[in-house]
């Protein structure tokens, strides 16, 4: 059951690195268009997004953590 726990660390590890990534990016793009930075809604959208996808990202690395665990402990 080892290669399950080390799948399960692996994942969580690019997950953490996909969403510092997107955020990055998205950050770069906000900044260089000033019509994104002029306008407040779009502003809000953009941290929707951002949110939207790392609370997303978030309970699947958790999920798969969890099962993860319970198969190693098996």
């Amino acid at each position: 059951m080892e290669p399950t726990y080390f799948l399960g660390v692996f994942w969580l590890i690019v997950q953490v690195i996909a969403v510092v990534y997107d955020v990055l990016v998205l950050d770069s793009l906000k900044n260089v268009s000033t019509a994104w930075q002029n306008t407040a809604l779009t502003q809000r959208y953009w941290m929707n997004g951002v949110m939207g996808a790392f609370v997303l990202s978030f309970m699947v690395t958790i999920g798969l953590a969890v099962v993860s665990i319970f198969l190693f402990l098996k």
